[in-house]
């Protein structure tokens, strides 16, 4: 994920079984693959309640990157093989099952896909890295998955979930800049309260520039005087996330561009942008990368859409919640090791 807040894992929320076709098709995501199928070798990367994560799947993962980036990359890897394996030890447990013709008809459906694309079946799956009888095992555990999830959030909830939450699914957009204060998340609480001073500090000099600014300037309207605060508001901010910001898109001024309500930022950062009014910079968010300015630019409301026209991004959107959920309970109970370490 990018420091500006970036998710980078899903846009507008598709079908998980259908992203894994289309994904098989172009092989794109490579990694969600490899991260549900851990082929049987004797040097573990890391032992999840005792099942191994062999070193073979990390390296697989990390060979498909730059050279430069496998480094950062690979502890990002472990975590999503983890994560993966945690889900799927849960479900075996609660006997979801994953029957063999279902498995086949998945794999069918793959393979028309590929064949489709104008790509050969068995050499994709040797650029992949992956023998027939492991990428099975990912459909298995895409199967109990979806399942799962079914058994867990009913239609219904599905359908409150899509009107307390309609701007989430009808294209509604925000246009913002913002500042980034780095800040790790696993930083202690010393840390993380100067970073979020040093935002509050920008934020107020920000304001402050803004009316000293303003003060030096005659405007015949209150009208024409507002529209010269936003203006300079712009201005300023983009002047100081130049200096100050620590995201790659301090070089445009802070500028993000328009993004949705979900798939683009992680959470917190996307519901204060859609929270903050046009016009106005919010007070220091807290994410993941830091803590963030938002200066709010622009906003464009969504269009009128059914439930039935979007109940599969709704359903989406809800698993992943839950997904991250259950992954709060598991990874509180799991025993994690790394022998290597």
């Amino acid at each position: 994920m990018s420091q500006a807040g970036y998710r980078g894992s899903k846009a507008s929320a598709p079908r998980r079984g259908q992203m894994l076709l289309v994904h098989c098709a172009v092989a794109a995501l490579w990694t969600a693959w490899i991260a549900w199928c851990p082929a049987q070798t004797p040097a573990p990367a890391v032992l999840v309640n005792g099942e191994p994560i062999p070193e073979k799947d990390v390296q697989r993962a990390l060979d498909r990157l730059p050279a430069e980036h496998r480094q950062r990359a690979r502890q990002e890897i472990l975590e999503r093989l983890i994560d993966n394996l945690l889900i799927d030890q849960h479900l075996l447990s609660l006997q979801i099952p994953a029957p063999p013709d279902e498995i086949e008809a998945r794999l069918r459906q793959i393979q028309e896909e590929v064949k489709r694309s104008g790509q050969d079946y068995q050499k994709l799956l040797q650029e992949l890295a992956l023998t027939e009888a492991e990428l099975k095992r990912q459909i298995a555990a895409e199967l109990r998955w979806e399942r799962y999830l079914q058994s867990q959030i009913p239609d219904a909830a599905l359908q409150k979930f899509f009107q307390e939450h309609q701007e989430w699914f009808n294209g509604s957009a925000v246009q913002a800049r913002h500042i980034l204060v780095a800040c790790p998340a696993q930083a202690d609480p010393t840390q993380k309260k100067q970073a979020q001073q040093k935002a509050e500090q920008l934020r107020q000099h920000i304001l402050a520039e803004v009316e000293k600014r303003l003060a030096q300037t005659r405007t015949a309207s209150n009208e024409e005087k507002e529209t010269l605060r936003q203006r300079l508001l712009v201005e300023v901010f983009a002047e100081t996330a130049i200096k100050h910001s620590e995201c790659p898109s301090k070089t445009r001024g802070g500028d993000l561009g328009w993004f949705p309500r979900i798939g683009v930022m992680v959470e917190p950062f996307a519901a204060a942008a859609f929270a903050t009014p046009v016009g106005q910079v919010s007070p220091p968010i807290a994410t993941p990368f830091g803590y963030h300015l938002i200066l709010v630019t622009g906003k464009q409301p969504g269009r009128e859409v059914k439930f039935e026209d979007v109940k599969d991004e709704v359903r989406e959107v809800q698993g992943e919640r839950l997904r991250q959920e259950l992954l709060r309970q598991l990874r509180s109970k799991a025993r994690i090791e790394f022998p290597n370490r």
